[in-house]
């Protein structure tokens, strides 16, 4: 069998719940904002079952969730889901 191999899904915010229902939640982790905005949808995505969350953004905490980021795929192998808007 082939080895599964992480994927990085670009969304936008309107369509982020939309791609989240076709995927595995054991298997990908969701980039989140730092902010109070982002926990309101962290506890949102985590009543669908999701479990790996990375907070930060380009404005607060963004280099610690790059190294999140990498670590998340190169040692847990999971898929990585972005909002680009």
């Amino acid at each position: 069998l082939i080895e599964r191999q992480p994927v990085l899904f670009a969304v936008w915010h309107g369509r982020m719940f939309g791609l989240l229902s076709g995927i595995n939640p054991d298997k990908t982790a969701i980039l989140i904002s730092a902010s109070n905005d982002g926990e309101f949808i962290t506890q949102a995505v985590r009543l669908v079952g999701f479990r790996h969350f990375i907070r930060g953004s380009s404005r607060h905490r963004g280099m610690q969730a790059v190294r999140h980021i990498h670590r998340a795929v190169r040692q847990q192998k999971l898929s990585i889901v972005s909002n680009v808007d």
